[in-house]
């Protein structure tokens, strides 16, 4: 458990955030669906302290009962509490605002795939241009003359963000 104090000084924190900001090369929610699910869980929580329907004495017990709920055959989730490196800096929401641009890359991923043909088969081949031209096309010339809604209609014809694109996505990969 975290609940020795030292754990929670200043100095430690500092290397735990630098030690683990240094390791996330996990390829994020994109590649890893369960951490997606992490930071809807992290979000939920974040929710509920600026609320105040948790108390920050009630955190790391709320995030244990949270994992666990999620997944109970993880022996490392005492360890997973302190990794929340966002909390200890009072860095608030970030876990939503990626999870947002993780389901938009997902979307725009779709229809990237969508548009191009055997894309696969043209980057193995070092064939990049129908990738660069689409994302010029697409994205790189639109994207900072209008809000992330309008973007998404515009390279999807979808309004909404849409979970079924991850779905899709992992199905694929398995």
């Amino acid at each position: 458990s975290l609940t020795a104090k030292a754990n929670y000084e200043p100095d430690n924190l500092f290397k735990i955030k630098a030690q683990l900001t240094a390791g996330n090369k996990n390829g994020g929610a994109i590649q890893n669906p369960s951490k997606m699910r992490e930071r809807i869980i992290v979000t939920e929580i974040e929710q509920d302290l600026i609320n105040g329907t948790l108390h920050v004495d009630d955190l790391e017990d709320r995030w244990n009962s949270d994992l666990n709920d999620f997944m109970p055959s993880s022996n490392d989730k005492d360890m997973q509490f302190i990794k929340q490196t966002d909390w200890f800096t009072g860095n608030f929401g970030s876990s939503a605002a990626k999870n947002i641009s993780a389901l938009m890359a997902y979307q725009i991923h779709s229809a990237l795939r969508s548009d191009v043909d055997d894309l696969d088969s043209k980057i193995t081949q070092g064939d990049f241009e129908p990738l660069v031209n689409w994302l010029d096309e697409k994205i790189y010339s639109k994207a900072h003359l209008m809000g992330f809604q309008s973007m998404l209609h515009e390279i999807t014809n979808q309004t909404d963000l849409k979970a079924d694109a991850v779905k899709n996505f992992h199905q694929k990969q398995a």
